[in-house]
């Protein structure tokens, strides 16, 4: 056997022994702490993404654009074609779906 072939045969041993200490002991075995992050709260500002749909629409003959929001589903929106009151989606896919508003 050579010595790469010890050490691999040893790392079973260590994590058992590390185990067997741990619970005799009530210790919990310590995991790698996950990074912290910040809590942001949320902002009425748009994400690029809304952003980038925004123009879209815009730049596809929809106005008065409001309401932008990412969704599940895609981005919804409010908006105004050919002087009627409309809400779009634009889906996972990038097809522009409007229904009349009501």
């Amino acid at each position: 056997m050579d010595e790469r072939d010890m050490s691999e045969r040893g790392k079973p041993l260590v994590i058992i022994t590390s185990l067997a200490a741990c619970l005799a002991t009530g210790a919990q075995p310590s995991m790698a702490a996950a990074p912290a992050y910040e809590k942001v709260a949320p902002t009425a500002q748009m994400t690029p993404s809304e952003e980038e749909a925004k123009k879209r629409l815009e730049s596809a003959g929809y106005s008065d654009v409001t309401n932008v929001k990412s969704s599940s589903e895609g981005i919804s929106a409010k908006a105004v074609k050919d002087g009627k009151k409309v809400n779009i989606t634009i889906d996972t896919f990038g097809k522009i779906i409007a229904t009349p508003a009501e």
